[in-house]
């Protein structure tokens, strides 16, 4: 088990972690908690943030909540955005993507994702829906999302390593 610690922006670190999140142990928490963004006995969209914590546990919040703020300040094992798909109350699809420039993780973290989805047994593909790839700066230090294979810092120009560095 890999842990992701926090490499964001270290002043919402220091903020305190209000934010409303739900615990998911099964499809009826997700429900409970989809229920508050939309009306679920409609055909439904909604993405959330999410993180798989050290101890395997799968928690959302609301999609504009930072992922430090949905695992109360402490490592992940995974986070990203999770997206639910259904109609009548009932959830048909869930697309992740590991989207969280605070953590930074790896695509590889879909296996404590596809674990937590398991045991919440909750419909879910093979894979990450969407990978992203992160690489830090090594001239100004600045988190980047690798876009089209393009290995050049957003902020400086820099060249980014090739390998994951965080």
């Amino acid at each position: 088990m890999r842990l992701y610690a926090y490499v964001g922006n270290q002043n919402l670190k220091a903020l305190p972690h209000s934010t409303h999140r739900q615990l998911i142990r099964c499809d009826a928490d997700a429900i409970s908690f989809l229920q508050l963004e939309t009306d679920i006995r409609k055909p439904f969209q909604v993405t959330t943030t999410f993180i798989v914590d050290a101890d395997g546990l799968l928690w959302i919040a609301d999609r504009h909540s930072e992922h430090i703020a949905c695992a109360r300040g402490g490592s992940v094992q995974a986070a990203g955005e999770m997206t639910f798909t259904g109609a009548n109350q009932r959830i048909l699809e869930i697309e992740v993507s590991n989207l969280s420039t605070g953590y930074c993780p790896k695509p590889e973290c879909w296996g404590a994702v596809e674990q937590a989805l398991k045991i919440c047994e909750l419909p879910h593909g093979d894979a990450l829906t969407t990978a992203y790839d992160f690489r830090r700066c090594v001239e100004c230090g600045m988190r980047n999302l690798v876009k089209d294979s393009c290995f050049e810092c957003s902020v400086c120009g820099g060249e980014l390593p090739l390998q994951w560095n965080f």
